[in-house]
């Protein structure tokens, strides 16, 4: 007893190392997987916030290019008026008194409405593009320049600050009759106008934009940030460290205009935004924790539920009836309070039989005597019934005789406990029993069979065409009719044999016909008056070979009966032509 409740011990600590391992388990997997989504969120916020500043790099150098663009085609207007080019030319390539006296002249002999002076071509480039704050032209013989103002508020921080560190596009002037150089145009674009144009709803890290020198002129960031001075850096964004600080940048080179176009995004606003999905993670960790502690304690409880009921198994087992579970204890709804249930039943029941079993074992001899005494011998019936035959013919009774026969004939194919046989044998039965009826009804009744020889040996059900012809008996036969006739066909269609009984007897009224139909379409068959033979042919044929098998009936009344029955044939083609009964 003690050496049970210590393997029983034992085995429970053994679950519960078991449910302890499966649970460290599930935490180690459920970290693993954590781990594995932190990285991947880490990764995907990386990616998208580079992602995020290269498109603010493209969109820089999207916007320098329409810049220069607009530039490029206001310009190259200037050479469809050469009235203009000659005052440009003049500008450029003299002093400003000597321009001024061909300004006067030029004004009094202009006819046209179209401007011809540079101060009003250089308008139009500020309304052409906003963003310029201001022109200069300057000449490549006497370093003239001349400055055209839009914006003065912007021209004097530029002033201030340095012209190298401002903003600018230069576009080189020609003579008009010739591709010689006479100076260049430069115009100032405002930062604040470029600042604006790059902005966005979801600016990560910032912009920067260096002459190939390494000047910086525009950065989006309050204090300058210096970079590795290098070339285009591609597609790919880099990673440095600056001061305990991680930076990713690229660097994309616009060799056209002599420029560099930079995107820096530090890691710690990087940090900053997916800060929130960490904590999420940090939810899901603890949430999983629960969980798994949660099912910890319920297996727990489910384990000393179990222990309960193989404590009362034990009981049982060693003889005591009369343990039972406590059902207090158990979960009525569950699995395991259902097995407590039956369990508690089955001990009730099993009391009962044990009361009853005295009774029950004295029953059980009386029905034992009754069934050896309500035995028969079918060799002793058999022998019974050859004597009568052969006493009948001896004494001249050739038809009781024959009847006998095929009395014994019947009851010797009833008797066989197989449960199919060929065709042949079940015709035979037939036979014998349409010649017993044929004995009884001499010269009222014709039997016409129509059988393909070559099924004979094919395997049907017993007690499956018998039953038609002795339904026939019942139910069609017209005793006071001198012509009844039943015709018997065994033909095959196809791979389906084909079983036809048809009669000229009474039939049946179209509503007895629907309603044996309907019958015989019911899975369920119940007791059909005069037709239960017919069901039951029916239900064991489509149990045997499937639903498209069976048993089907057409009768009209006064004109006779016919009943189809099909069933697969069971031989192949080429094994019937070997068998010799074919």
């Amino acid at each position: 007893m003690k050496g049970r409740r210590l393997r029983s011990r034992a085995r429970y600590q053994i679950f519960n190392r078991i449910l302890a391992m499966y649970s460290i388990i599930i935490l180690l997997v459920i970290s693993l997987l954590v781990v594995l989504i932190a990285k991947y969120v880490a990764d995907d916020f990386i990616t998208r916030s580079l992602e995020a500043n290269e498109k603010q790099v493209e969109a820089l150098a999207v916007y320098m290019a329409e810049r220069e663009r607009s530039l490029a085609t206001h310009l190259r207007e200037l050479y469809f008026y050469p009235e203009l080019v000659e005052s440009i030319a003049v500008a450029l390539k003299n002093d400003p008194e000597t321009y001024l006296e061909y300004r006067l002249d030029q004004y009094s002999l202009q006819r046209s409405f179209v401007p011809s002076n540079v101060e009003s071509f250089m308008r139009g480039f500020y309304y052409g593009d906003g963003a310029i704050d201001a022109i200069t032209l300057t000449s490549y013989e006497t370093d003239q320049v001349y400055a055209y103002v839009f914006q003065y508020a912007n021209w004097n921080r530029i002033q201030n600050e340095g012209e190298q560190q401002a903003i600018t596009l230069t576009r080189p002037i020609n003579d008009g009759s010739s591709t010689t150089g006479i100076g260049q145009l430069t115009a100032y674009y405002s930062s604040e106008a470029l600042r604006q144009a790059v902005a966005s709803a979801n600016n990560v890290g910032f912009l920067q934009m260096h002459k190939e020198d390494g000047t910086l002129l525009f950065t989006n960031r309050p204090d300058p940030f210096e970079l590795p001075q290098e070339e285009d850096s591609g597609p790919v964004y880099k990673e440095m460290v600056k001061n305990g600080e991680t930076f990713y940048y690229k660097v994309e080179q616009d060799a056209d205009r002599g420029l560099y176009y930079v995107g820096v995004v530090p890691r710690s606003e990087i940090t900053e935004l997916s800060s929130l999905v960490y904590a999420t993670i940090a939810l899901l960790i603890a949430v999983a924790c629960v969980t798994v502690a949660v099912g910890y304690f319920v297996m727990r409880r489910y384990a000393r539920r179990m222990q309960r009921i193989e404590a009362s198994m034990q009981l049982v087992e060693q003889g005591d009836l009369s343990a039972r579970i406590d059902m207090s204890l158990q979960n009525k709804i569950d699995e395991l309070g259902s097995i407590a249930g039956n369990f508690n039943r089955m001990l009730d029941e099993l009391k009962r039989y044990i009361d009853k079993s005295y009774v029950l074992e004295l029953k059980k001899q009386e029905a034992e005597m009754r069934a050896l005494q309500a035995q028969m011998n079918p060799h002793f019936l058999y022998n019974t019934l050859e004597a009568i035959r052969m006493k009948a013919v001896i004494e001249g009774a050739t038809d009781a005789g024959a009847m006998t026969f095929h009395l014994a004939s019947i009851m010797r194919y009833a008797l066989s406990e197989n449960r199919s046989a060929t065709l042949g044998e079940e015709l035979e039965h037939t036979k014998q029993y349409m010649a017993l009826m044929e004995q009884r009804y001499r010269h009222a009744l014709t039997v016409e069979y129509e059988v393909d020889s070559s099924l004979l040996m094919d395997s049907i059900l017993r007690f499956s065409l018998q039953p038609l012809a002795e339904n026939y008996m019942i139910h069609g036969f017209m005793p006071d009719k001198k012509d009844n006739r039943l015709h018997i066909s065994i033909q095959k269609k196809e791979h389906v044999l084909t079983i036809v009984v048809c009669d000229n007897g009474k039939g049946m009224a179209s509503e007895r016909l629907e309603a044996i139909k309907a019958k015989l379409r019911e899975e369920e068959y119940q007791h059909i008056e005069q037709s239960i033979g017919l069901a039951n042919i029916h239900k064991r044929f489509q149990l045997e070979y499937g639903q498209p098998y069976g048993l089907s009936i057409h009768s009209v009344a006064d004109e006779g009966t016919s009943v189809q029955l099909t069933c697969p044939l069971e031989r192949e083609e080429s094994d019937c032509d070997e068998s010799p009964a074919c």
